[in-house]
């Protein structure tokens, strides 16, 4: 059992705590977890360590004597927290899944999550796949499969090292799981098709404050269109 001592109030400084917890525990177990499959068991059990340590027994029972536990693991049995299901949200998004979608919506929704700040959330996620659309576009970002630090590789063009100087952030410095997540994202829809995403956000941006339509209805709709290739 990993106690529970208080965790950092900065989020940057609770991932670190959360990981070594967690690292600690399998290894107490005497189970192996590669990086691809710890970020992602991190990235659903969230900063909560009473719900890590209760996802981390449950992975363990389900993986049995094999101890080796993988990312289709973590997929098939780690429940998401309430603090990470906007981000399986937002991943139905990316991957154009929209029955889950939209059934993730309506349980926000139900949660009492208010639909301006899904909004948002929404705005920010087709942000990042247009940038990094266009990444891909110009050969500055290639995907591998499998998972690890090599799976993303920069290419070393003069001109996206200009352009990433003048950034508040440099997109290098973002974690190799979270750029792998949104490139593959970024690969499901077009440039074309993200330029129609975006004209259809900012539509239903002033719907959603202007509008007397319910408001979780005006979000569905858009869900639909963005996701469904009309």
């Amino acid at each position: 059992m990993v106690e529970a001592y208080d965790l950092p109030e900065q989020d940057y400084k609770k991932k670190p705590v959360i990981r070594e917890r967690a690292q600690a525990l399998f290894a107490k177990a005497k189970c192996r977890i590669g990086p691809g499959a710890l970020d992602l068991f991190l990235e659903k059990v969230g900063t909560d360590t009473r719900q890590l340590v209760m996802e981390a027994e449950k992975l363990m029972l389900y993986i049995g004597d094999r101890k080796e536990i993988t990312v289709d693991d973590v997929k098939a049995i780690t429940s998401s927290s309430s603090e990470a299901i906007s981000w399986d949200f937002t991943d139905a998004l990316g991957e154009r899944r929209l029955d889950e979608a939209l059934k993730i919506l309506r349980q926000l929704i139900f949660q009492g999550e208010a639909p301006i700040g899904l909004m948002f959330a929404i705005e920010s996620l087709y942000q990042n796949l247009m940038q990094y659309r266009a990444y891909i576009d110009q050969g500055w970002l290639k995907l591998s499969s499998g998972y690890g630090a090599g799976a993303v590789q920069w290419s070393n063009d003069p001109e996206m090292e200009k352009m990433f100087s003048q950034l508040p952030s440099d997109p290098r410095g973002i974690h190799w799981f979270r750029t792998s997540k949104l490139g593959g994202q970024a690969k499901n829809y077009s440039a074309e098709e993200l330029r129609r995403c975006q004209k259809r956000l900012l539509e239903t941006h002033e719907q959603l404050v202007s509008s007397g339509v319910p408001q979780q209805l005006i979000l569905e709709m858009l869900v639909i269109k963005l996701i469904a290739k009309v």
